[in-house]
């Protein structure tokens, strides 16, 4: 017991933490801890010869409080301890003060007991060695006088009295360090000793901090003089100390308060925490006892009144420079695994949290929930996480918000308060989650503003609440958004992307400020194209913001008006114009290649910011070719040539169009030269080896892009372990230089944090040359004798390498010391009810006790288990063997097996924590305790037997409480069964057991399990009705539970009801068949066992297995099981010093099953561990296989330990090994079997597959027992080749299976039978593997290649011959051609075009290469083909005119375009409007030629009069008014057409004709005589210019003749007003008189007598002289 409570504390410093517990309970102020190296000590004055082993090194702790007698009565009482009733201590179970057993086998202990009398000395002697009476445990001496100053004084001594006064009310404990194996098997070497003393006291400021009394703690070492010399110290003061409430409570009124249901009080103070060095560290504390809830419902409940003593206290400290290494979680003290737990999510908690959680025994592990365990503790500790710790955290962040309130420059150090989060993806179910959710819960609901409102100079205004506040993206440092922002009243916080997103999470989010409204507003203020420094952005910083900030609603929404805006490198702001303006981005710094194109870069501050669709590219070929020339010309410094290899790369990386390959040596490496991509690694942390391995330029490194297309181009992602490892092997026997020496150096400080290693590396030795590991020592060379064989390591090369890489030393320092110490009557007890309710306690599942009965079962060979509840009630107690056994004859859960018991067996149930089973290996029991879970159902445990087969049965009954068997000095009775007790006297008794039903007399066992009515060992009562649904679920789990028992081949279950009938529940059977061995014998599974628990190569056991169940229903496995393995056990498994290790054995299973369930166990250890299978069940990784081992478990069976960053122990390696090793190889062996099959019969793949490990995402695939059995399976399929990836043919039918190294993987996305054609033509091996395979065995290290459609292309470049009918081509025809371009046109798009492609086909059916100058192709478009037949050759066809590549496509010549056109325009036999429709797709694709545009000066332009005309005398508008052979508008064809009426207004067509150019036609055609048709033209003209209100005097209009002429000339009326002698023309009669009127055309009477004003009168007046 005392080993397996020591081996509990796995952490070097668990001792310490335990004395500092202690002492604090005592109320001590101080701790001193003394190593006292002093071996020189008197022995002559000891109490006798034994005690001489006191005096030996020894750890001393001192403390300045003494023992009382209840502190002693609690030593010796093992699991009792003197604190579990006092809710004012922190320790509880009583056990603590045993962990001093990891250091000795004597404790001892100097004291005044009560702090007055004389003195005593107690030391333990659990080994009865050193006491000198073998019947005494230890002894307790009280100290006269004489025996203190003479008789014994140099024993006293040794506890230092006088120099700590420890006679005066104070204590000294002397544990000396163990010199042999005793209670434990581990030796304490007193330097060992010192380097652990002077750890702990690094790290003591961490242990001081919720300690309640203990304010100084000192650390002080011996030497062998005796001279005391302090190694360190630390110092707790507290000030400011203030009770929220006013009141002055002491810490124990308070903790007493904490324990009801009272509302919260605070106490609150500062706390200075001074080291040895004088340096120290602030800490602000707020504690609260009691809480706003209640606690949950189970503490107050009278059936678990071990709760009822837990208090709502808890406590939150924050220091502004805390270590990231702190503990974040106190149970009082640290409490590990959960500080390590959450330092390894996402989540920052910035204070440190203290409460009363509950915890496992050893103060290791804060329980939480699982999927199997809700228990009351689980619930305790969510509360106390959620609720308390949540209210008084949020009470430290209301005081830090109220003093930002007084003082606004602290707000950084105010958010320091806050939680946040490194990610937004490790968010699991934690206590930090906990506690940070009850946080922003208790801030919402007392209304605590924490967000930090800021103006646009990042000055902090106010604090807020989240949903009053918006969220300004940090990422835009804007000044003008922020006052844009606070004109519209907001309130704008910058909150860190850790804060924001993690509070978020936590259910306080923050509205983020939208953009768009910002930028609706402020389209209109931006007019362009203008000058920068003329717009209203004024420079280039304004716009740079500005357009920061609007650039994701630009992407996300369409453009609004106006935008997007860029300014180019001519300082002009302009819009995005691709047709009139294209526009070169800068962002590769190509303007030094191209400089003739600077005045269409985009000016560098605003680069990142242009849209890509407004951006032209560079053309490729001038950047290749300067890339070319740039590396070669030595002229230019390296550096330099590097930065425009890096630019130029970046170019290539993200060119939309076709990518050149980088077969050239290109990439720029770290050792000065430049590399073939194949050659490198981009890796930022990898390791170059000179001339072996390579690494990119740091450049290189830093820009993803590039680093992502050198990957695409074969370039390495980084070095693993294994390459590394390979090239060390490689090495051997060459010479390196120093430089590579230290290369190599650093590799193998890689490899030793990655925990890689291989027999076969090999080092540098003192002469430089790589040798491998085992031919080296390390040590100094003056260690090697002459004759010495072995070499030794180079001398830089450290000892944590050659320690990581097990190289012997040359000289091994061997030093033991020898330990024990101690006498008289002091010996150490449990009491047996405690224990055992621990144990039972450990059980937390429901069905945990029919699992161990089962093992139990098991264990002792019998082939069938029942399980019987009986519920009779009314059974007769008139004959029992005395009163209190008539508690047997209750309902009770009954258990049979056909097993009798040994001899050995019921010693074994007898001695507590040995049992019978623990030096057998073919027994699954190890511990000694598992049957000790049926105290979880039963106070008195009773069986009746056979013992060994034969003879009188015996009937045991054990009764720990001492109630029943009738002496209270007894815990139980076995009583043999005479004949006439078993038929008269004691008949009921034995009929409770059914002996004649089962035959339990003939060499059979009977359980009998009477269900708890009131509290006992356990506290909770066990229901009848409550038991048989307990038995109805583990009846429908049975089938999960029997798979690997060894021998149990029927589990039944049965009720028997309150008349005595038994009704059977259900069963389970197992039949085996076809049972084979691998190497043919015949062993049995007893030999097998013995077989795998030495290091034999392995042997397989294989065999079909069939679960029977009660309905009939049944579920076949395959089973393989593995004994020995091709790889050595662990080195610890056969060292001496560890015997509980030696009898580990190599031993796996695996099982398959097609339909087994998805929430079948999937770890088994002989019977299911459940937490290992829930665990495995939570990640991402598909293991179709149940597996099964002799893994190390805990006590209960529940948890398979793994490596944790404290806990790398010899069960964790163990563990590593048996899954790692031999279940990889045991699986490996079953897959191999599937691929024998398969190669026999082909139509089982699918099936096969289903045997193969996968995954449901790629992301959680962290280190876990799922991940360490798939590696070692894929490294044992590979070591073995054993073929597992399914080829198949184009028709999807599974040709054969290979390895992944000789497969390529086709991508599913393509369903193209001529690839698969060509691959199997070219010999590839093709998969189409499903992603949860293909992506987790890359995982794994068996990555199958991707079928590369480039090596297609090169093979195919020389099949295809061009030009060629399709017909007589390799493809055959257009659909195969397709299918061929479409799997292509990714790898011709990302690399240059491999010669000889592209290929495609031209409309004559003609298969081309590209070749714009010898045989231009272009694209149809515009349906030319149609038009012009004869250029068919030139175009190509429509289904793969999408696949050609546009740069090897050229328009059609521009020449025969406009001869064709020509042609057909004049070509009356095509009908006109069949000749229109082909002249507006001619001008459409003129008007979309992108080199020199030919002008148009032919009359070719179709018109609404049936002709063509020359553009400058059209119109393309579709209202203007056409005048025969004068004004002619453009065909609608021509109008609807948008790109063709703007290319003709390019070439001088009309957009309309105005009024002018209406009157300048009329006035042109004076004299000129018009067809009627054409009078009514003019007269729709004149009515528009009538509209128009324009009139000129010069204007003409028909007359009566149809003659144009001039308005002067003309008069309105009618023929008959005009005299035949008129010379008056009159106006054509169908021009109306509103036109007339408006023309002021005069009217004929009008013409009339200006006529006669003109011709009739003469000067006839009369005049007078003015003299006369």
């Amino acid at each position: 017991r005392l080993r397996r409570i020591a081996d509990g504390y796995s952490s070097e410093i668990d001792v310490f933490k335990e004395m500092l517990q202690n002492a604090d309970d005592a109320s001590a102020t101080v701790c001193h801890f003394i190593l006292d190296l002093n071996s020189s000590r008197s022995s002559s004055h000891v109490v006798n010869a034994g005690w001489e082993k006191l005096q030996e090194p020894a750890l001393l702790v001192f403390n300045d409080a003494f023992f009382t007698q209840t502190d002693i009565r609690g030593l010796q009482r093992l699991g009792e301890g003197s604190k579990g009733n006092d809710i004012t201590k922190i320790g509880q179970y009583g056990v603590g003060f045993n962990c001093v057993y990891k250091l000795t086998d004597t404790p001892s202990f100097l004291t005044q007991v009560d702090g007055s009398g004389s003195g005593i000395l107690c030391v333990s002697d659990p080994l009865r060695k050193i006491v000198g009476n073998s019947h005494r445990a230890g002894a307790c001496l009280t100290l006269l006088p004489d025996y203190i100053e003479n008789r014994w004084r140099d024993t006293v001594e040794a506890f230092l009295p006088k120099e700590f006064q420890v006679l005066d009310g104070k204590t000294m404990f002397r544990l000396p360090l163990r010199k042999e194996s005793g209670i434990c098997e581990s030796i304490i070497d007193p330097a060992e000793m010192k380097l652990r003393l002077e750890k702990f006291s690094r790290e003591t400021h961490e242990v001081i901090l919720f300690l309640r009394h203990i304010k100084t703690i000192r650390f002080s070492i011996i030497d062998d003089s005796g001279a005391l010399t302090e190694l360190g110290r630390v110092d707790k003061d507290i000030s400011n100390l203030r009770l929220s409430n006013g009141s002055h409570m002491n810490h124990q009124e308070l903790i007493h308060y904490a324990s009801e249901n009272n509302p919260p009080l605070y106490l609150k103070y500062n706390l200075i925490l001074r080291t040895h060095g004088d340096s120290c560290r602030q800490w602000k504390v707020v504690e609260q006892f009691g809480s706003t809830k209640n606690k949950p419902p189970f503490v107050n409940r009278r059936e678990n009144t071990r709760f009822s003593k837990l208090k709502a206290h808890a406590a939150v400290a924050f220091c502004a420079d805390m270590d990231t290494h702190e503990p974040l979680v106190y149970s009082y003290l640290p409490v590990p695994h959960a500080s390590a737990e959450m330092a390894r999510l996402d989540i920052n908690l910035p204070v440190v949290v203290n409460a009363q959680f509950c915890l496992d025994e050893n103060r290791r592990f804060i329980r939480l929930r699982q999927s199997y365990d809700y228990s009351p503790e689980v619930q305790w500790n969510e509360f106390i996480a959620g609720e308390v710790i949540g209210e008084c955290y949020a009470e430290m962040i209301g005081d830090e918000a109220s003093s930002f309130a007084q003082n606004r420059s602290i707000v950084h150090s105010y958010l320091a308060y806050l939680p946040s989060c490194k990610g937004c993806e490790n968010f699991q179910y934690s206590l930090a989650l906990l506690i940070c959710i009850g946080l922003f819960k208790c801030l919402k609901e007392r209304e605590i503003p924490f967000v930090p409102i800021e103006d646009a100079r990042e000055r902090v205004l106010k604090m807020t609440l989240p949903q009053h506040a918006v969220m300004y993206p940090r990422e835009f440092d804007c000044s003008l958004i922020f006052e844009l922002a606070s004109r519209l009243n907001f309130d704008v916080t910058r909150l860190e992307p850790q804060f924001r997103d993690f509070w978020k999470k936590c259910g306080s989010e923050i509205p983020r400020l939208n953009a768009q409204k910002l930028l609706d507003n402020l389209s209109a203020v931006v007019k362009t194209p203008t000058p920068i420094s003329e717009s209203p952005f004024g420079d280039v910083e304004t716009l740079v913001q500005f357009l920061e900030f609007s650039e994701a609603e630009i992407r996300n929404h369409s453009t609004p008006k106006g935008l997007p805006i860029f300014l180019t490198k001519d300082e002009i702001l302009r819009r995005a114009n691709c047709e009139n303006h294209p526009i070169c981005n800068d962002m590769y710094n190509l303007s030094v290649i191209f400089p003739q194109m600077k005045n269409m870069f985009v000016l560098a501050e605003i680069e990142q910011l242009v849209p890509k669709q407004c951006v032209c590219e560079p053309p490729c070929e001038i950047v290749r070719e300067n890339m070319r020339a740039m590396q070669t010309d030595k002229d230019i410094p390296f550096e330099d040539r590097v930065s425009a290899t890096v630019n130029i790369l970046n170019f290539i990386s993200t060119r939309s169009g076709v990518q050149p390959t980088l077969e050239d040596a290109c990439v720029p490496t770290t050792q000065g030269d430049f590399r073939r991509p194949t050659d490198v690694s981009v890796g930022s942390r990898c390791l170059p080896l000179e001339n072996v391995l390579f690494v990119a330029h740091r450049k290189v490194q830093q820009d993803q892009h590039v680093t992502d297309f050198l990957i695409r181009n074969g370039a390495q992602k980084s070095f693993d372990s294994k390459v590394y490892a390979d090239k060390l092997a490689d090495l051997e026997g060459s010479a390196v230089s120093d430089a590579q020496v230290d290369q190599i150096i650093s590799i193998l400080k890689f490899l030793r944090t990655k925990r890689y290693s291989r027999d076969d590396i090999c080092i540098p030795n003192t002469q430089n040359i790589m040798t491998k590991l085992c031919s080296l020592c390390s040590g100094d060379t003056r260690d090697v004798p002459d004759s010495a064989i072995l070499q030794l390591c180079h001398q830089s090369i450290s000892n944590d390498i050659t320690s990581f890489l097990r190289i012997r030393t040359v000289k091994q320092a061997e030093q033991d010391f020898f330990d024990d110490t101690s006498y008289m009557d002091f010996g150490q007890e449990e009491q047996l009810s405690n224990r055992l309710r621990r144990i039972a306690d450990g059980y937390s599942s429901e069905i945990d006790v029919f699992k161990e009965m089962l093992q139990n079962a098991d264990d002792a060979s019998a082939t069938v288990c029942h399980f019987i509840l009986d519920l009779n009630s009314s059974r007769s107690s008139s004959h029992v063997v005395n009163a209190g056994w008539e508690k047997l004859q209750e309902p009770a859960l009954l258990v049979f097996n056909d097993a009798f018991f040994t001899q050995t067996d019921i010693r074994g149930l007898q001695r507590l924590g040995e049992g019978s089973k623990g030096n057998d290996i073919t027994k699954i029991g190890q511990y000694g305790v598992g049957f000790n879970c049926v105290y979880k159902l039963t106070d008195t445990p009773s069986f009746l037997t056979q013992v060994d087969g034969s003879g009188s049965g015996i009937l045991c009954v054990s009764d720990p409480l001492r109630k029943i068997v009738g002496n209270s000095h007894r815990a139980g009775a076995c009583l043999t069964l005479l004949p006439d007790y078993i038929e008269n006297r004691w008949r009921d008794t034995v009929e409770a057991f059914l002996p004649k039903e089962f035959q339990v007399l003939d060499g059979k066992t009977m359980f009998r399990l009477p269900l708890r009515k009131e509290s006992g060992i356990c506290e909770s009562i066990i229901d009848p009705a409550e038991m048989k649904l307990r038995l109805e679920k583990f009846s429908r789990e049975t089938h999960e539970v029997i798979l690997f028992l060894r021998h149990i081949k029927t589990i039944r279950f049965s009720i028997i009801d309150d008349s005595g009938a038994l009704t059977e529940l259900g069963r389970v059977d197992k039949d085996i068949s076809n049972l084979r061995l691998s190497n043919g014998s015949h062993m049995n599974h007893q030999e097998l066992i013995h077989y795998a628990s030495e290091n034999n190569p392995p042997l397989y056991l294989k065999y079909n297995l069939i679960l029977r169940t009660h309905g009939d229903s049944c579920r076949q496995w395959k089973v393989v099981e593995q004994f020995g393995s091709t790889k050595n056990k662990p080195p610890f498994v056969n060292r001496r010093e560890n015997t509980r290790f030696s009898k580990l054995k190599a031993h796996a299973a695996v099982a398959f099953c097609a339909d087994m369930d998805t929430h079948e166990p999937l770890v088994y250890s002989y019977l299911p561990v459940p937490h290992a299978s829930a665990e495995m069940a939570r990640l991402d990784i598909n293991l179709p296989v149940v597996v099964n081992a002799q893994f190390c478990l805990d006590e209960n069976r529940r948890f398979i330990r793994l490596r944790q960053s404290y806990d790398y122990s010899p069960e964790v390696q163990w563990n590593e090994f048996i899954a790692g090793e031999v279940i990889g190889e045991c699986y490996a062996e079953m897959i191999g079997d599937e691929a024998s099959s398969f190669a026999q019969n082909r139509s089982i793949v699918h099936s096969y597959l289903a045997y193969l490990p996968s995954c449901k995402g790629c992301e959680n695939f962290q280190y876990s027992l799922a991940l360490l059995i798939c590696i070692g399976l894929f490294k044992c399929l590979k070591e073995r080749e054993i073929p597992f990836v399914p080829i198949e043919d184009a028709r999807e039918r599974v040709l054969k299976m290979t390895l992944p190294q000789h497969a390529v993987m086709y991508p599913r996305e393509f369903d193209c039978s001529l690839i698969f054609e060509l691959a199997s033509r070219l010999n590839f091996d093709v998969t189409r593997l499903e992603p949860q395979f293909r992506d987790f065995w890359k995982k794994c290290g068996s990555e199958i290649p991707r079928l590369n459609a480039q090596k297609l292309l090169d093979n195919l470049s020389a099949v295809v011959k061009t030009p060629t009918p399709i017909s007589e081509s390799p493809f055959g025809d257009v659909e195969t051609l397709v299918q061929f371009l479409e799997f292509s046109e990714a790898e011709i798009r990302n690399h240059s075009t491999p010669k000889g492609l592209p290929i495609f086909l031209t409309k004559d059916e003609i298969l081309r290469r590209a070749n714009c100058e010898n045989h231009p192709i272009c694209n149809d478009m515009y349906n030319l083909s149609v038009i012009f037949p004869q250029m068919k050759n030139m175009f190509v066809l429509a289904e793969i005119e999408q696949l050609v590549p546009k740069q090897c496509v050229c328009e059609p010549p521009c020449e025969i375009v406009r001869e064709n056109m020509r042609a057909m325009q004049t070509d009356k036999d095509i009908p006109f409007e069949d000749r229109v429709s082909a002249t507006v797709n001619i001008l459409n694709f003129i008007s979309t030629r992108s080199g020199v545009q030919p002008t148009l000066e032919d009359a070719c332009v179709p018109t609404t009069q049936g002709d063509f005309r020359r553009p400058t005398d059209v119109s393309v508008g579709s209202r203007c008014l056409p005048l025969e052979n004068v004004l002619f508008v453009a065909h609608r064809k021509v109008q609807q057409d948008q790109h063709v009426t703007d290319f003709l207004i390019r070439n001088g067509a009309q957009k309309s004709f105005d009024s002018k150019v209406y009157a300048d036609k009329l006035a042109d055609l004076e004299g000129s005589a018009v067809s009627d048709a054409q009078v009514d033209q003019i007269i729709s003209i004149l009515k528009f210019l009538r509209t128009k209100r324009y009139s000129r005097d010069d204007i003409c209009i028909p007359n009566t003749q149809n003659i144009m002429t001039k308005l002067c000339s003309l008069c309105s009326g009618d023929t008959r007003d005009v005299p035949d002698s008129a010379i008056l023309q009159l106006c054509h009669q169908s021009i109306s008189n509103d036109i007339t009127s408006f023309l002021r055309i005069r009217t004929v009477k009008q013409a009339e007598q200006d006529f006669f004003d003109d011709t009739s009168y003469m000067d006839f007046g009369q005049e007078e002289q003015l003299s006369n």
